[in-house]
């Protein structure tokens, strides 16, 4: 259940994270990517590792008010 609830999360609420981030976005390889969402290679697309680590960087950046 868990799994199916992330992949939700990060198809359908991160798109326009990944847009606003996608210059900030880290070179990491694939591997390393996946293995933070723990998901299977296999079950994930090359469009939505962008979103994953667009995600994960935007979680990372500074909130500036």
């Amino acid at each position: 259940m868990t799994r199916a609830i992330r992949r939700v999360l990060i198809v359908e609420d991160v798109p326009s994270l990944a847009e606003t981030y996608a210059p900030y976005l880290a070179t990491e390889p694939v591997e390393t990517t996946v293995a933070h969402t723990g998901a299977a290679a296999r079950d994930v697309s090359p469009s939505t590792l962008y979103r994953i680590q667009a995600w994960q960087d935007a979680a990372q950046q500074p909130t500036y008010l």
